[in-house]
């Protein structure tokens, strides 16, 4: 499953979402334990 690009999948589709219902900016925290 990894490098098969759903991350990114996932990220354009809640960006996508956001934007359609009025947000104008997103953010996110990348944690040091988010490892492999």
């Amino acid at each position: 499953m990894r490098g098969s690009g759903l991350a990114q999948k996932m990220m354009e589709l809640i960006i996508q979402t956001a934007a359609q219902q009025g947000y104008l900016s997103m953010s996110a925290d990348i944690l040091k334990t988010n490892t492999p």
